[in-house]
């Protein structure tokens, strides 16, 4: 077995005997011949590597190894592991039609374990490594409007194993009454952020209640490649049906006004041709609050410390009205 250091932790990669065995089963090619196997430049919360294979036919591909295991990670059921992701892969990715590295299998073993092969697209980069990150932000907030738009047109087809996975009322509770738990314990306790998450929680209608459209749940700008002028949007373990406006909210985070209110234009006359419902601003404020609840829920560490989170989370606050202008 291989260990590779992800978030701290090793994560136990399989020999190359058993992942042969492992992607053979995946891409239905039991002559597939495993060339190379290196580790992912990138870190992420799996065990991840690029390997070269040569297949039945004689081509030789790369494509891009992610493997899971039934290991609980802590998200609250956020996050829903590999196995899902290669469902959601297969069952709706593939069939949108959109810019998504290609699919070429996965696999799921009897003891939780799952590996998700797509392809790797050499020389792409991350959306914010762009030479023109706003343009680029731009194309990814009209992708993924695209996309729900689809979804919604196609609605008689949503696969079963999204349909079953909805953010409801307790989800959404969930983690604001863990962020305010997490301020307990690491800080001194702050007035406001009490009054929003009250206000919060009374108006999850507005999230729960929305047009409901797949959402990929974890959006942010190094979730999206880019290859060869087109955005390609990756990770989407967190999958679920809600409100579209989350994935809005987490592309145009913390990005300079002007490209903030032109990336909500373009989402708004992408979803909606006809014009956007009267409660967008609304809905799209309550999903920049859930998600500063969320992250706030995790806890601080250098890299992310939760000050502009709560700061932020105030004015969403005021603007909705749960504390005095």
């Amino acid at each position: 077995m291989v260990g590779e250091m992800v978030g701290g932790a090793t994560v136990t990669l399989p020999d190359s005997g058993t992942l042969t065995d492992r992607i053979r089963l995946a891409l239905g090619d039991d002559a597939a011949l495993l060339l190379d196997r290196r580790p992912n430049e990138y870190m992420t919360s799996f065990g991840t590597e690029v390997v070269t294979c040569r297949l039945a036919d004689g081509r030789a591909v790369r494509l891009f190894c992610k493997h899971g295991s039934a290991a609980r990670d802590g998200s609250f059921g956020h996050r829903l592991g590999v196995a899902y992701e290669v469902e959601v892969y297969r069952q709706l990715l593939v069939r949108s039609g959109l810019s998504t590295p290609r699919f070429y299998g996965g696999w799921t073993g009897p003891a939780g374990q799952a590996l998700l092969l797509i392809e790797y697209l050499e020389d792409a980069c991350r959306l914010e490594e762009t030479l023109q990150p706003s343009d680029a932000l731009l194309a990814a907030v009209t992708w993924v409007a695209g996309f729900q738009r689809l979804a919604e047109l196609r609605r008689a087809e949503m696969p079963s194993a999204l349909t079953r996975r909805r953010l409801r009322h307790d989800y959404y509770v969930g983690w604001s009454r863990r962020a305010a738990d997490t301020l307990a314990r690491t800080g001194p306790p702050d007035d406001r952020v009490e009054a929003v998450r009250e206000g919060f929680e009374r108006s999850l209608h507005l999230l729960t209640e929305a047009d409901l459209v797949p959402v990929h749940g974890e959006l942010y700008p190094h979730n999206v490649l880019v290859h060869r002028g087109e955005v390609r949007p990756i990770d989407w373990e967190s999958t679920a049906l809600a409100a579209g406006e989350i994935d809005l909210a987490s592309l145009v985070e913390r990005w300079p006004v002007d490209d903030v209110e032109a990336c909500c234009a373009a989402y708004a006359r992408t979803r909606w041709p006809d014009g956007p419902p009267p409660d967008f601003p609304l809905t799209l404020d309550m999903a920049r609050a859930y998600l500063h609840f969320r992250w706030i829920a995790v806890g601080p560490s250098p890299r992310k410390p939760l000050r502009w989170r709560i700061d932020e989370l105030c004015e969403i606050g005021t603007r909705l009205g749960f504390l005095p202008r």
